[in-house]
């Protein structure tokens, strides 16, 4: 026969009695004779929807039955694992949230902290990083109760020249190929990504 499960919530006791989600889920009690049965593949997934809420077997809850469950009567058995592969379903979602931060850190970093410094920083006036590392510490230094780990999370903690190669990096900063100037409005001309300037003195020359 398939095995059976009840759905503990592990947040509160009852005096030594813990609490079992209720039949239909409706509610909680302590009175296992009320509490909702599940399905092995139910029970897992309502664990990895709530972590806080622990699949027990029927069989070894049966076994802890006085009036109510006494928890000091719970004891797991491991016969098939159970128990222990519940240790990878909390690691693989640790992973998940990580990953989504991550993920969405960078994102962030991308859109709104690096997005900035192009909109704040004047690069027409920037010829290489030794111009930015001035005019960036200078924008620190002008910002600076803007400018902190609140607001910057991922660019506070990197130095000036993973800024600057990050703002390459992700294109918000382009080379001219003709005269190497740094840009962020450009054109192409013959598969060539050349400034503004450059661009006008071709057509002049045209």
């Amino acid at each position: 026969m398939e095995q059976e499960y009840y759905l503990q919530d592990t947040r509160s006791y009852v005096g030594n009695a813990p609490l079992w989600h209720a039949i239909g889920y409706a509610g909680y009690t302590t009175d296992i004779d009320k509490a909702q049965i599940l399905t092995k593949t139910e029970a897992i997934k309502a664990y990895k929807s709530r972590m806080t809420d622990i699949p027990w077997k029927k069989k070894d809850v049966d076994k802890a039955i006085r009036k109510t469950v006494d928890a000091q009567f719970l004891k797991q058995t491991n016969d098939d694992d159970f128990y222990k592969n519940l240790e990878n379903y909390i690691k693989e979602k640790k992973e998940c949230l990580k990953k989504e931060s991550e993920k969405y850190q960078l994102e962030d970093y991308k859109n709104n902290e690096l997005s900035s410094f192009r909109d704040y920083i004047d690069f027409d006036s920037i010829k290489d990083f030794q111009d930015f590392d001035k005019e960036f510490d200078k924008y620190k230094e002008d910002g600076k109760n803007d400018y902190h780990q609140h607001y910057y999370p991922i660019s506070y903690n990197k130095t000036n020249k993973e800024v600057f190669d990050d703002l390459f990096r992700f294109g918000f900063l382009k080379t001219c190929n003709q005269c190497k100037k740094i840009i962020d409005i450009y054109y192409f001309e013959d598969d060539q990504l050349i400034c503004d300037d450059c661009f006008v003195e071709n057509e002049e020359c045209d």
